[in-house]
């Protein structure tokens, strides 16, 4: 078939100057294509230039934009790669030896280093077209193209735009990996971006890859098996601190990542599975970020900052908190031999959160409405002490001088204080009972 759709050309032996070995990528879940016919360049890489063409969508930006998005819809590019010409001088370097017969490649392969650039670069036309044209920017990943709107009708309109400009660059779409909250996809139920999509009930839910039935594991396997959960927004993040937690352990028993861990590990490697399994933690997609709050606690062991949103629709009543949904979190366990007190902890997760608050704003600022580029951020601690501390910052002339704490702890102060005065946004101390950080 590669043939017959031109990707493959064959050619008489004497045109080829270099072979490339093919790589045949085998895909038992797919639902489009079970083998993908990709190729080991390593050879020749070294020979290839990446050019600055222009910043790439990050994962982390698209899927916040994603959970702020009243409306969305998923279109999966049909053979991206393979939908890029290569120049006829190029052909000959990318040889391939098939079934006693010579080919080249007369479009992109997946597999060189500089495939995704030259993909951006070809999509970077249509992508500026429809920026200028939709009141949502469209979001961009490798191959996913991300439709946003305020309503059912403006996504149609964007859906016809953005496959219209896409075909005049020669991109087709996938119609069975398309995803949209626009009631054509009730009960499906799909990946997208590494999450766990129920369109249906519109929440977003992660679960573990399934464990091996191993009698013996070693150290290698373990820590695989926790790094393979996946959650890059921190939706779930009391699990990956778990993860990490008991990876640290792991650690800290065995050097050789060939050695045969303990039952213990075992063990609890298999009950953290189990109980991710049986729980199965959902989270509603779509936030309102008009006005997030953000918690942050920190302990011994371990530090947390969650940014909370309401539902996009919901009103908030008398108890908000039961209606608070984590759009992003970050977090993150101490080295066993950190000497911190308690209120720098504390005061560290406390800078990691205005971090957070940067990033939310930032990523607002780029991919813009239906997000707020102006929201209203709360962050909200349990240390009194370190209010205390940015208060007294805040009413002496002498700045973090008036307060007697190290040379690192008056930089986050002074951190901390610049961001809340540059946006406006307050810190408030709230009982630890109510810190829904502190679960983390």
């Amino acid at each position: 078939s590669m043939v017959l759709s031109g990707i493959l050309r064959e050619v008489d032996p004497s045109e080829i100057r270099h072979y490339i070995p093919p790589r045949p990528v085998f895909r038992k879940d797919s639902t489009t294509t079970s083998t993908r016919l990709a190729i080991d360049s390593r050879l020749i890489n070294h020979h290839l230039q990446k050019l600055n063409i222009g910043e790439q969508h990050k994962l982390l930006e698209v899927l916040t934009a994603w959970r702020g998005s009243p409306h969305y819809t998923s279109l999966d590019l049909k053979k991206a790669f393979n939908s890029v010409g290569i120049g006829i001088r190029s052909q000959p370097w990318l040889g391939l030896r098939l079934f006693g017969r010579s080919y080249v490649w007369a479009f992109l392969p997946f597999g060189l280093v500089c495939s995704p650039a030259i993909l951006l670069r070809a999509l970077r036309d249509p992508m500026e077209v429809l920026c200028l044209a939709l009141p949502c920017t469209p979001l961009c990943y490798v191959d996913d193209i991300g439709l946003r709107a305020d309503t059912i009708d403006e996504l149609h309109e964007a859906e016809r735009r953005a496959t219209g400009e896409l075909e005049k660059k020669g991109f087709r779409t996938q119609p069975k990996k398309r995803i949209s909250t626009d009631g054509s996809c009730d009960g499906v139920v799909k990946k997208h971006l590494g999450y766990v999509w129920d369109v249906a009930a519109d929440e977003v839910r992660q679960l573990p890859p399934s464990l091996p039935d191993l009698e013996q594991w070693s150290k290698r396997q373990v820590i695989s098996a926790y790094a393979k959960f996946f959650d890059v927004m921190g939706l779930f993040l009391e699990v990956g601190i778990s993860a990490r937690s008991n990876a640290s352990l792991v650690h800290e028993d065995h050097r050789d990542w060939k050695d045969i861990v303990g039952s213990t590990h075992v063990r609890a490697l298999k009950d953290w599975h189990n109980a991710i399994t049986t729980l199965a933690p959902s989270v509603p997609r779509a936030v309102d970020s008009s006005r997030v709050v953000i918690f942050c606690d920190a302990s011994g062991l371990a530090w947390a900052a969650e940014a909370y949103c309401v539902k996009l629709g919901e009103v908030e009543d008398s108890n908000p908190t039961d209606r608070l949904y984590r759009w992003r979190a970050v977090g993150g366990i101490f080295p066993r031999d950190c000497k911190w007190s308690t209120p720098k902890r504390e005061l560290f997760a406390l800078r990691q959160a205005t971090r957070l608050g940067e990033e939310l704003i930032g990523c607002a600022k780029v991919h813009r409405h239906p997000l707020v580029t102006k929201p209203d951020i709360t962050y909200l601690s349990d240390a009194a002490i370190n209010i205390f501390r940015l208060r007294r910052i805040g009413k002496s002339k002498s700045g973090t001088d008036a307060v007697d704490v190290s040379r690192l702890e008056k930089k986050w102060l002074s951190e901390i204080s610049t961001h809340c005065n540059q946006y406006g946004f307050d810190v408030i101390h709230v009982r630890t009972k109510d810190n829904l950080a502190d679960a983390a």
